[in-house]
């Protein structure tokens, strides 16, 4: 799994992920989905990779053209306003390295753990971040580890 995923997308082929699922949804008796999404390279821009510090399985953000993605943010915390504090401060450490704030995010992606209310989310993260977005889309998922939500984040310059 993790470790054929991290062979797979090395060197000029890595990319920002996101890892959670729901495997009750596959359409087989498989333990991994891949889901991957490609874009034409941009003119002239170069692929502008920034690793998190230590290095880690996935990249911090990917920076092309004038799309900055961000891999998915999550983290294992106690209870779930923890994570999603933590998780937001993280992004917006990662917009501001990217030279980026909220106000240049173009979509954000939420995984939430099955066991989590929706509406419990849109409000904490509308106190973390009191402002809309263009654009959000919600996926409830299983987990691992404690992990109760990932946000994914596109940005534009």
């Amino acid at each position: 799994g993790v470790q054929e995923r991290a062979r797979l997308l090395s060197g000029a082929a890595r990319s920002v992920s996101s890892s959670h699922i729901r495997p009750d949804r596959f359409a087989s008796p498989g333990r991994i989905s891949v889901d991957l999404l490609a874009m034409a390279a941009p003119s002239g821009s170069p692929k502008i990779l920034c690793e998190y510090e230590p290095f880690g399985l996935v990249l911090r953000y990917l920076d092309w053209g004038n799309i900055v993605f961000l891999s998915g943010v999550t983290v294992v915390l106690p209870h779930f306003d923890a994570q999603l504090q933590t998780i937001v401060g993280r992004i917006e450490e990662t917009l501001k390295l990217a030279g980026l704030n909220w106000t240049n995010v173009a979509r954000a992606s939420f995984f939430l753990h099955r066991s989590c209310s929706m509406s419990t989310l849109r409000q904490r993260f509308a106190e973390f971040v009191p402002m809309s977005l263009p654009l959000a889309d919600y996926c409830v998922v299983d987990t691992r580890q404690g992990k109760l939500v990932e946000i994914e984040i596109t940005a534009e310059r």
